[in-house]
């Protein structure tokens, strides 16, 4: 389901790319390990995944924080 603030203009594949440039702008030291990632009904796919990183830019209206 998409967030209720979510453009309407915009399709889930754009809002989706949209979060990943702000993850990589906010953490650029950013590691992603992918855990397991699953082929479900409807050419649809879900991933489950870990995140490594430092916060070295803003995120979502969070100030960097430098840590970890």
């Amino acid at each position: 389901n998409r967030a209720a603030t979510a453009p309407a203009d915009l399709t889930d594949r754009q809002l989706f790319l949209g979060f990943l440039s702000e993850l990589r702008t906010a953490f650029p030291d950013g590691a992603h390990e992918i855990r397991i990632m699953e082929e479900l009904p409807g050419n649809r796919v879900v991933t489950y995944w870990t995140f490594r990183a430092t916060q070295d830019g803003p995120f979502f209206g969070m100030p960097a924080t430098g840590n970890q």
